[in-house]
């Protein structure tokens, strides 16, 4: 079942976005904090969003999944159309229950609340080390957009690997 998130979810959820957490902190812990990636008085504002679309993939009273994202409009200006988008914040789907289809009805599930409202489209972004939600991604149908490049300055950061490229194909087919 596929519900919103509510007050009481908060421990529960807590714990599934620290999973997420530890792999963002892991591979770049030169822009991560070791701690509490879903303070409370932060949970609070998400619930009280009108933005936001937060959502929870329920099994006999756990939560086995999380999606949360919001919805965006772009700014008016001369040189762009106006656009209104989904962008996901996190879908987190419990280590011991991914390759389910939990992933994918979280995000079929936007995907059709997107389309009954009008969206031009679903965004997100994603770090260039988490090969798995690439691919997770791409399954779904999206594809490159756009990219952030970096070269860090300070050498007491880590040094960040030098990524396979071969998906900025798709841009240009």
């Amino acid at each position: 079942m596929i519900r919103k998130i509510v007050e009481k979810d908060y421990e529960e959820l807590k714990k599934l976005v620290y999973q997420v957490h530890e792999l963002h902190y892991s591979n770049r812990p030169d822009i991560y904090i070791d701690g509490n990636p879903l303070p409370l008085e932060y949970f609070t504002e998400i619930l009280n969003d009108a933005t936001a679309f937060n959502y929870v993939y329920v099994e006999n009273d756990k939560i086995y999944g999380l999606l949360m994202a919001t919805k965006k409009s772009n700014r008016a200006i001369p040189i762009s159309k106006q656009r209104t988008t989904y962008f996901i914040e996190d879908i987190v789907v419990d280590k011991n229950s991914r390759r389910k289809g939990i992933g994918k009805k979280l995000y079929y599930f936007l995907k059709e609340q997107a389309i009954k409202e009008n969206i031009d489209a679903i965004e997100l972004n994603v770090w260039a080390f988490n090969e798995s939600a690439i691919k997770f991604y791409e399954s779904l149908g999206m594809s490159v957009k756009n990219m952030k490049l970096e070269q860090t300055l300070n050498n007491d950061r880590i040094e960040t690997k030098n990524i396979d490229l071969k998906i900025t194909k798709k841009v240009g087919e």
